[in-house]
């Protein structure tokens, strides 16, 4: 699947207890201080390459996210 830099965050926040709203979307060139690295104007979270390779599919991020914010909460 895909998932944008903005949902990731969203659920991060959400999984942790916070309020996803708090989350704004913005584009690259809104960075502020700009990033040293260029960035691509659209970036995003996909497994394609697993699917042309072949490769199994990995769980939908939230499974193996929340594992994590589980454990780091303790």
């Amino acid at each position: 699947g895909v998932v944008s830099w903005y949902e990731f965050a969203r659920e991060v926040v959400a999984m942790c207890g916070g309020d996803p709203e708090m989350v704004k979307p913005i584009a690259t060139s809104q960075l502020n201080p700009p990033r040293p690295a260029k960035r691509p104007a659209n970036s995003v979270l996909d497994n394609a390459a697993m699917r042309v390779a072949g490769l199994p599919m990995l769980d939908d991020f939230r499974v193996p996210l929340a594992r994590l914010v589980r454990r780091l909460r303790g």
